[in-house]
């Protein structure tokens, strides 16, 4: 007799909530937080919920996603500061990119830089610009006003001179674009197989079970959360061996721009089939 374990990683996705023992407040308010599509309002959820729920078992997870967060607004806070004082750039560019960075991030927000944006915003304004201004000056040449004319006689109306104003300088539109980032999801350094629970292989009974990991920047598996467990007896021997083989798993972390960063919700499955 022998047995064959296999596995597949797929990319994290919406889940039914998982049978943790949470409280019912602390369970809906981290899947509100972890659902919000708008960056600025996930992070200050997911802020409210660690001070709210600091013992919750989820409180790791939401750590890392917070730091994630956090390292995505800390790269566009540097580079429209750079922008801002770029005043080679026209104004209303470097007011309308900083006003782009308000909107994306919530300065209002809990977390958000409101009295950062306002004193930016004030410097932005009082900076001036280096863009070269249009001459004006007349061009120089002899007069067609008769010099002979006296002064205190009106002989005359003098001949009258059309000057044609300079054109006006147009100028290429400034687009400011944000670099992209570079995202390399997590790899298996290190596979680690389950081991089959011996009253099940006994039995022939199979089973599937799906768990959802949260991994640490060194690789680390932090948290194994189960997502459903397909077993007509013994699921939590096949639980209990799933979540062992999957701790004692490592990977080469989730990069962002070459850096190791925390990523939660990467979803495994482990399959156990037992055949003649």
């Amino acid at each position: 007799m022998f047995f064959a374990l296999t596995y597949t990683r797929q990319n994290a996705a919406p889940l039914k909530p998982s049978n943790l023992t949470l409280t019912q407040a602390s369970q809906e308010a981290y899947l509100k937080a972890i659902s919000d599509s708008n960056a600025a309002l996930r992070r200050a959820r997911l802020q409210d919920f660690l001070r709210a729920h600091p013992k919750s078992p989820r409180s790791f997870a939401a750590q890392a996603q917070l730091e994630v967060l956090n390292a995505y607004e800390t790269r566009d806070w540097n580079y429209i500061t750079k922008v801002a004082y770029e005043n080679s750039l026209p104004q209303d560019i470097r007011l309308t990119a900083l006003e782009d960075y308000n909107q994306r991030w919530g300065g209002d927000l809990l977390g958000g830089r409101a009295e950062d944006i306002q004193n930016l915003r004030v410097n932005i304004i009082n900076l001036p610009d280096k863009r070269p201004q249009p001459n004006r000056e007349l061009e120089q040449g002899q007069s067609p006003i008769p010099r002979n004319i006296i002064g205190n006689r009106l002989l005359g109306e003098p001949r009258r001179v059309v000057i044609t104003p300079p054109p006006p300088v147009t100028r290429n539109p400034v687009i400011v674009q944000r670099p992209k980032d570079v995202i390399i999801p997590p790899v298996v350094r290190k596979k680690v197989t389950p081991r089959y629970p011996r009253k099940a292989l006994s039995r022939n009974i199979e089973a599937l079970v799906v768990l959802r990991l949260n991994i640490d920047n060194r690789g680390r598996v932090q948290l194994a959360e189960l997502v459903e467990v397909q077993a007509q007896k013994y699921q939590k021997d096949f639980i209990k061996a799933a979540q062992k083989a999957a701790r004692r798993t490592r990977f080469n972390p989730q990069t962002v721009n070459g850096n190791p960063v925390p990523v939660s919700g990467i979803e495994r499955r482990y399959r156990f089939k037992a055949s003649q």
